[in-house]
């Protein structure tokens, strides 16, 4: 029995962790989603709907309108790669093959990208997309193969005499463990370096085609579907005992949120965090608003604050959209015990800046 072994987020693996998961878990990959176009319509898609089935450019949920966009996304994120996604990326062959070499341009050859597909089913056609992905140096091919039929199982064997890694990634629905089984077999011997097996969820779009399907949500926090989770963990025991060389990591739902998301999220907030403001440990960005007492300017507020704290003036910034000035949670706290209405803000650290929550801090009286 080979052995299983666990992740920096405690996912489990066996032989070697694929390097995009292993950035992806560190918070090292930004993700490009280069289209909604898709050429089949899988039941399970995760996709929400501002993106499915929408020629669409976006990284990490900021809309591409230009090249530059996607470098500084990438460069605040502080990524080491990035993960292209779609609907399937194929599909705008042209413009993903730019987004590689433009990556492999700016950060260098070891700026690492992986590129999930369905596939191209006639193999003239395909072998030429793939000779063109190898030029423009992409790393790990992730094929998502198609959980109802077997026509494109083949093309794994095909992509697997290229320079690139090759691999699979399905989701562990729960009544195909005979299926997926067959499915580790087949790809072991046709050459694919990993399976990627992620626990199954639900999405605002699927969840009613699930529920019809005869599967139960799990109602939890990620909307996981029943029996994933142990489906998962018994399938890794399989790939355990019954493979040689395939490499195999079951991704549960928390590590997308609790570790790849989260990081990511730490790292841009460093990038783009204020003086004052500081980097929670979810991630999000933490100061204080301070409001103005009636009659009083925000520009009065600012110089008051200065002197009545005795704090330096780049730890203050007014904001006229919200009608605040902004500090750090630490003079935020001060200012309260002096009579001043304060709040603490947790922001996103994304570009919106979305508020996530507010907490009012009530002074000496409070």
């Amino acid at each position: 029995m080979r052995k299983i072994k666990s992740s920096l987020a405690g996912s489990k693996y066996i032989g070697t962790l694929p390097k995009g998961c292993d950035l992806c878990i560190k918070g090292l990959k930004s993700v490009l989603f280069v289209t909604g176009i898709c050429a089949v319509n899988c039941f399970y898609c995760p996709l929400s709907s501002y993106k499915k089935n929408k020629d669409v450019v976006v990284i990490n949920e900021v809309m591409v309108k230009k090249d530059e966009d996607v470098i500084r996304e990438v460069e605040l994120c502080q990524s080491k790669g990035v993960g292209v996604t779609g609907g399937d990326p194929l599909l705008r062959l042209d413009r993903t093959l730019h987004y590689i070499k433009l990556l492999k341009e700016t950060f260098g050859k070891d700026f690492h990208i992986h590129l999930y597909t369905y596939g191209i089913l006639n193999e003239e056609k395909f072998r030429d997309v793939l000779g063109k992905l190898e030029d423009a140096g992409l790393d790990e091919l992730r094929f998502h193969l198609d959980m109802e039929s077997k026509r494109n199982w083949e093309l794994v064997g095909i992509a697997a005499s290229y320079a690139f890694d090759v691999g699979v990634e399905i989701p562990c629905i729960p009544d195909k463990e005979d299926y997926i089984k067959e499915m580790v077999h087949y790809i072991e011997e046709a050459g694919a370096k990993f399976i990627n097996l992620n626990e199954f969820e639900a999405s605002e779009l699927t969840v009613d085609e699930i529920l019809a399907r005869g599967y139960e949500l799990n109602y939890d926090e990620f909307n996981t579907i029943a029996g994933s989770y142990e489906l998962g963990r018994k399938l890794m025991k399989y790939i355990a005992v019954y493979t040689t060389k395939l490499s195999a990591h079951f991704c549960e739902s928390y590590v997308k949120e609790y570790y790849q998301l989260r990081n990511r999220m730490k790292l841009r907030a460093e990038s783009i965090k204020k003086p004052y403001e500081k980097v929670s440990e979810e991630g999000w960005l933490l100061k204080a608003y301070v409001y103005p007492k009636e009659g009083q300017s925000l520009k009065e507020l600012k110089e008051e604050l200065q002197k009545v704290l005795r704090a330096s003036p780049r730890l203050f910034e007014i904001d006229e959209k919200r009608g605040v000035v902004e500090t750090s949670d630490k003079l935020g706290q001060k200012a309260s015990k002096f009579g001043y209405k304060v709040e603490l803000v947790w922001e996103l650290p994304a570009e919106d800046r979305f508020i996530m929550q507010v907490e009012p801090l009530y002074g000496v009286d409070g």
